[in-house]
């Protein structure tokens, strides 16, 4: 049976696992998303770098077994978020601002 259309909320909480690693994450509502646009625009243009990462800081909330090169565990804060790997940033701003990934979705 397929999942319902979840509508975004502040307070939600989704996983994104990638082998033995999971960073939990909240969609952005296209309201906030508009926002976002608004505070980095100039002049008609979108500084995507930085609109990205501030998205990115507001809707990653924490991460499980996340390692540095060495093997030792890296705590979660929003500053290691630019740490994380080009592809694995693209797939949560995919995840975040596409918000249909339901079973993703963690029941509280």
């Amino acid at each position: 049976m397929e999942s319902p259309i979840v509508i975004i909320q502040e307070e939600e909480r989704l996983a994104y696992k990638l082998g033995s690693s999971v960073i939990y994450y909240r969609r952005v509502s296209p309201a906030r998303a508009r926002t976002y646009r608004e505070m980095h625009t100039q002049n008609g243009q979108i500084n995507q770098e930085a609109l990205s990462k501030d998205v990115l800081e507001y809707c990653i909330t924490g991460w499980d077994n996340i390692q540095d090169s060495k093997g030792e565990k890296v705590q979660f804060t929003p500053d290691k978020i630019d740490l994380l790997p080009g592809r694995i940033r693209m797939e949560l701003i995919e995840r975040i601002t596409d918000g249909d990934r339901f079973e993703e979705l963690l029941k509280n």
